[in-house]
């Protein structure tokens, strides 16, 4: 499955994420700045949840979105496009 995550380094993401790699996932990670430290095979695609920004293309095909951050209407409005 094609899945998208909000909240990558966060605490909860930050084990989410290798998990769902190792289960044989394709994991994007949507951040607001290029990360420090990726996991290897995760892409990142570039979000600005306060512009209402986002990279629509990393969106394209994805079957599921996890968001572990606290519900908004931007991040909300970001989940239901996946």
């Amino acid at each position: 499955m094609k899945i998208i995550v909000t909240g990558a380094s966060g605490l909860v993401g930050s084990s989410l994420v290798p998990t769902l790699i190792g289960r044989g996932h394709e994991v994007t990670q949507l951040v607001r700045r290029a990360s420090k430290g990726v996991v290897a095979g995760v892409r990142e695609a570039e979000w600005h949840p306060e512009r209402g920004e986002i990279d629509a293309g990393a969106l394209e095909g994805c079957d599921a979105c996890s968001s572990r951050l606290r519900q908004s209407a931007t991040t909300a409005t970001a989940a239901t496009k996946c």
